[in-house]
């Protein structure tokens, strides 16, 4: 004698067909989302580059081609530059890559990033392809009006005609006023010294110009020599203070 199915039997088989259903439901779900994404994904526009791109450390996620080419080399004409002579921890002085005539133009390295046809058709390549769209900082270039420039505002700072220590009388005590080195530069030098920078968009550019010393004809130590050969003579006692 057959057994008639019970109301447990029918509960599983409920139970059994709601899994399918929700299957095939989560099955054609995905489905239209990964049509939506190829579609966009194939449409998506060739002006405007793609999420995680970046130039130079500068995020360009969503935007268009042009409007990032324009904010870098705006960006980048706006870096500074600081030279320093030598050991120097002050910079003798501060500008910035367009008052220097120094030109960097961003326009190639982004027209390059490219979202070809191959990869809109991969599921996902929309969110990963831009990790493989970023650059370091491109080279500057230089022309005959940067060296204009570093002829006329930064050359004017290695020429510096030393100073010789001297001796002032000041009451009973005599003063020693130090002397001071000078220095010069090859104009050639300085060029290339400039010509090595690499600017980026994150911190001030640097360049430490070499500059020869010229050394005083009378330093501090000969002069205080001096002062000491007077106060023997004199005989009475100046007091030398140094200062």
């Amino acid at each position: 004698m057959k057994r008639l199915p019970t109301k447990m039997h029918f509960s599983k088989l409920r139970v059994f067909l709601r899994c399918i259903f929700t299957k095939k439901r989560l099955a054609v779900g995905a489905a239209i989302l990964l049509v939506i994404l190829l579609i966009v994904q194939i449409f998506y526009p060739n002006d405007n580059l793609l999420p995680f791109a970046e130039v130079d450390g500068e995020a360009l996620s969503w935007q268009t081609k042009q409007a990032s080419i324009e904010k870098l080399n705006r960006d980048y004409d706006e870096n500074r530059i600081q030279v320093y002579l030598n050991s120097s921890d002050k910079p003798v002085i501060t500008t910035t890559l367009a008052k220097a005539n120094v030109d960097i133009d961003t326009t190639e390295i982004v027209q390059n990033f490219d979202y070809p046809w191959y990869l809109r058709i991969v599921p996902t390549s929309l969110f990963w392809v831009g990790f493989m769209q970023r650059s370091s900082a491109p080279q500057p270039q230089f022309d005959e009006s940067f060296e204009d420039y570093v002829t006329e505002s930064i050359l004017p700072f290695c020429a510096e005609e030393p100073t010789s220590a001297t001796l002032k009388a000041n009451g009973a005590a005599l003063d020693l006023v130090a002397a001071k080195s000078g220095g010069k530069c090859q104009a050639s030098d300085v060029f290339a010294n400039l010509r090595t920078m690499q600017p980026t968009l994150s911190a001030d550019t640097k360049v430490t110009v070499a500059r020869e010393e010229i050394a005083p004809t009378i330093s501090d130590k000969t002069a205080q020599n001096y002062a000491d050969e007077i106060e023997k003579r004199v005989g009475a006692g100046i007091a030398l203070k140094v200062g």
